[in-house]
């Protein structure tokens, strides 16, 4: 149990965040178990990814964290996926959910990290005014992010600064 919770919560010690303490408890428990580490925590994370059967406006709204940054009220909504999979027909869908969620929060920028943790990178779709998002460098989606695995290590310090220099 406490082998699955650390691989759970360090995405199979891929997150930016995992630290050697992580590392060093899941090689301890392996030995102890017996189970194999990387492939534990894959079929871990794919059993609990299944985006298949939820909403889109709940899979979108589970995980958001609100930010004032420069005077932008932003909505950030991280998806973790175990492929590519399940955005590739669903550009347009999400596209359009964004822009009805930022509405519904009173939002200038509502954000989506669709995070493929089996290759190490994330996917931003976005929605707010067209000009903001086009200086922003996301007029086009989704936008490939590679090594973007945490929404606060990763992705917000250059999210800020681009935010910063509009």
């Amino acid at each position: 149990m406490l082998l699955a919770g650390i691989l759970s919560d360090t995405l199979v010690l891929r997150m930016s965040t995992t630290t050697p303490a992580d590392e060093k408890a899941v090689g301890y428990l392996a030995e102890v178990t017996g189970l194999d580490p990387a492939a534990f925590g894959t079929a871990l994370i794919q059993e609990g990814m299944d985006l298949e059967s939820t909403p889109l406006s709940a899979i979108l709204a589970r995980d958001t964290k609100r930010y004032t940054l420069f005077g932008t009220d932003v909505v950030i909504a991280q998806v973790m996926m175990a492929s590519d999979a399940f955005i590739q027909d669903r550009h347009a869908a999400i596209g359009k959910e964004l822009e009805r969620l930022r509405k519904e929060a009173a939002a200038g920028l509502f954000l989506a990290l669709f995070t493929n943790v089996i290759e190490n990178r994330s996917y931003l779709f976005a929605a707010g005014d067209r000009s903001v998002l086009a200086a922003l460098g996301y007029g086009v989606q989704p936008v490939l992010l590679e090594g973007v695995m945490s929404r606060k290590k990763d992705f917000l310090p250059s999210f800020g600064q681009k935010l910063r220099d509009l």
